[in-house]
């Protein structure tokens, strides 16, 4: 026991020490755009003060009605095993593949709704605002859905057939495209390939920088990955131990973590905006060089 705590302890040192480097690393100028992101994670800390809770709850509510609608679609999906000696999966059950089909495109209109409800509810605590948590859930729904559903559909799309290329490209136009719900908050009159555009167009320098505040928040994730590995594959531990621990980790990433990383990335969201309309805007003036197909 006292090997593994040991062994725990290097680890998260370890750890803490490569995220020390990284934040070091990247404290740098690149194109004239700066790298470092530990400023936002400060102020993210300072805004979330007293919020956490309502980010908790908000969590909840979102994935609560996201694990329905998901659990709907597996419910009438094809089943399948995998043969591991001949590579080839068996069908076992055929399912129900109309029920399947409407499901699955509901559970992604809704999965839009629920993207636009979570980043709205964001957006109102990068700008220090209160966030009504059931109002900002139901604004996502009735806010110009048909605009937020079509908007969804052609980022998926447009993603996808970067894919096709190669992973990179995709990756790139994934954070090239990362923009469009907090522009379809800011600018009511944003159409969804216009959101996109400009989206792609504010983008352009910052996408390494987006990569990295997420590269952040993944080293802390995989570091409570490696922690609970560690603890389950203790052969002397406490079943009760152990689903106590297990229940601290979710708290920890729902209630700590997810809350820190969006709020983060919603005030480099915050950043770019006013950095390319000038801080003094209040109103995100409608560019002519906005429109047109990708």
């Amino acid at each position: 026991m006292l090997l593994i705590e040991i062994f725990i302890t290097v680890s998260f040192n370890g750890l803490h020490i490569l995220l020390f480097y990284v934040t070091i690393s990247i404290h740098i100028n690149i194109g004239g755009v700066k790298m470092n992101n530990s400023y936002l994670r400060s102020e993210a800390d300072q805004l979330l003060k007293g919020r956490y809770l309502d980010a908790f709850l908000m969590f909840l509510l979102v994935f609560s009605v996201s694990f329905v609608f998901g659990w709907l679609t597996e419910l009438f999906a094809p089943q399948y095993d995998f043969n591991w000696m001949t590579g080839q999966r068996i069908l076992l059950s055929p399912g129900n593949p109309s029920l399947y089909a409407l499901f699955y495109v509901v559970s992604l209109i809704i999965g839009a709704f629920l993207s636009y409800a979570m980043q709205k509810f964001y957006i109102r605590i990068s700008e220090d605002k209160l966030a009504p948590k059931l109002e900002l859930f139901l604004d996502g729904f009735m806010d110009q859905p048909l605009r937020t559903v079509l908007t969804g559909f052609l980022v998926i799309i447009y993603t996808s057939l970067w894919l096709l290329l190669f992973i990179i490209p995709g990756l790139i136009k994934a954070y090239a495209y990362s923009m469009w719900l907090y522009l379809l908050d800011k600018d009511p009159s944003l159409l969804a390939n216009e959101a996109i555009t400009l989206s792609n167009k504010l983008t352009k320098g910052y996408k390494l920088r987006l990569f990295l505040m997420d590269l952040y928040f993944v080293f802390i994730y995989v570091a409570l990955m490696i922690f609970f590995y560690i603890l389950f594959r203790s052969s002397s531990m406490n079943p009760f131990f152990f689903v106590l621990i297990f229940i601290l980790l979710l708290v920890v990433f729902i209630g700590f973590i997810y809350p820190k990383y969006m709020t983060s990335r919603t005030l480099l969201f915050k950043e770019i905006y006013e950095g390319y309309y000038g801080i003094e805007s209040q109103e995100m003036p409608k560019s002519p060089e906005v429109s047109g197909l990708l």
